[in-house]
Parts: structure tokens; C-alpha cells; sequence
């Protein structure tokens, strides 16, 4: 008897694993950019705790999440071809409604949005024996977004920014109400425990907005020898 209840349980156990190995496996992927709706420039972000992408998938409940990378574009693999919900969050743009996007194969996807800050005319060139001279031009691109911080920031990769650095530069922006205004900031490394004479690094300038669980707006690193 306990043979046979064995058994029993066995053949249940096997015709089980079976039927879930014959699930169809993951046929679709998709990429984009997050852009500027304005200017069609690429809005870069954090790698590390910068924009995301939470999305679902069709009916499913399941809270999924795809990171934005540092110059503003995304991949997902391994996705079922479907209709899927996206709903960014911690964002550096103004808070866009649900993007309802059909995915089958490689499917392609840009997101435009309204960033809370622009950053241009960016110069970071080292002036003197230690230090680094960093010039750029702050333009929110609404009265309402009043920045609350600037910053330079320095690491060995091009994945710098405000979360993942060696060292950097931050500098509260008192005058806050502005359309448009030119900043300086000079990181001098002699004061430095990580940076020295001889160093390749890449240095990336930006721009915090005041708005509640906003992340820095960038322009892109730049590599420099110092």
C-alpha cells in the first residue's frame, strides 16, 4: 500500500514539472531613450538610485522595475510579448501619466518628457597644478522649478553622478527664482583623500530641482587626465 502511495505522489510530482517546463519561454524585449520633448536630447540620470521604469505586465499584479542608464536610455529583455502599463518614478522630468506599450519581439519605445532642468555650455578643464574649473549654464525649464542644488561630481567610470562617486562638489543655490544663470565651481583635489596628480576620471556637472523625490539633471561626463 505504501508502495503504491509513493508512486502515487511520484507520478503526480513528475507530470507536474513536466506541464511547467512546457511554459512558452520569453519571446520579446524592449529599448528606448528618455527624451526631451523639446529638444529631442537624450535626459540622463543616475545609474544608481536615479529614474525608473515600474511597469506591469498585461493583467499581472506583479510590480516589476527597469533601471534608466546614466545617459538616458533603457533595455529589457526576457519580456512575454503583451500589453504593458509604465509608470516612472524618482524621476529628474516632470511626472508623465501611465504609457501603455505593446511588446512583441524587439520592440522599440522613446519616452518624452519635460526635464525640471537643462544643463549646457559646460566647461571642465583643470586650471592649475591641483585644481579643476567646472563652467555651466542652469535653465529650468519652469518657474515652478526651483533648482536647490548644483554639483560636480568625479569617478574613474562614466556611470558618475550624485549616488555613485569618489568625490564631488555640491554647492546649495540660495537665489533659486532664475530662468536661466551661469555657475563655477573649482574642485581643488589637493584636499582630496581619493583623487591625485596623474588620475584619468570622468567629471559630470548637474542640477538638483526642489521638487519632492526629484533626482539631478545632468550633461554628460567628460574624461579628463589631470
Amino acid at each position: 500500500m505504501k508502495k503504491t502511495v509513493m508512486f502515487s505522489a511520484l507520478f503526480v510530482l513528475l507530470t507536474t514539472s513536466c506541464t511547467l517546463d512546457n511554459y512558452p519561454a520569453p519571446d520579446a524585449a524592449l529599448s528606448g531613450r528618455i527624451l526631451d520633448a523639446d529638444t529631442g536630447e537624450l535626459v540622463e540620470s543616475d545609474i544608481f538610485n536615479g529614474t525608473v521604469l515600474n511597469y506591469y505586465e498585461g493583467s499581472y499584479p506583479g510590480l516589476q522595475t527597469a533601471v534608466i542608464k546614466c545617459d538616458g536610455s533603457y533595455s529589457i529583455g526576457k519580456l512575454f510579448s503583451g500589453d504593458y502599463k509604465f509608470i516612472p518614478a524618482h524621476t529628474n522630468f516632470e511626472l508623465i501619466d501611465t504609457v501603455y506599450v505593446s511588446v512583441k519581439g524587439n520592440t522599440t519605445y522613446d519616452f518624452e518628457v519635460k526635464p525640471y532642468i537643462r544643463i549646457s555650455n559646460v566647461s571642465i578643464i583643470k586650471s592649475g597644478k591641483t585644481k579643476v574649473t567646472a563652467t555651466f549654464t542652469v535653465s529650468p525649464t519652469s518657474k515652478w522649478n526651483t533648482v536647490a542644488k548644483i554639483g560636480l561630481f568625479i569617478h574613474p567610470q562614466p556611470i558618475v553622478g550624485a549616488y555613485m562617486n569618489i568625490d564631488s562638489r555640491e554647492l546649495a543655490v540660495t537665489d533659486a527664482s532664475f530662468s536661466s544663470k551661469t555657475f563655477t565651481i573649482v574642485y581643488d583635489y589637493s584636499e582630496s583623500k581619493t583623487v591625485s596628480d596623474g588620475d584619468v576620471l570622468y567629471f559630470r556637472v548637474g542640477a538638483l530641482c526642489a521638487e519632492p523625490d526629484s533626482r539631478y539633471n545632468y550633461a554628460p561626463a567628460e574624461e579628463l587626465t589631470l
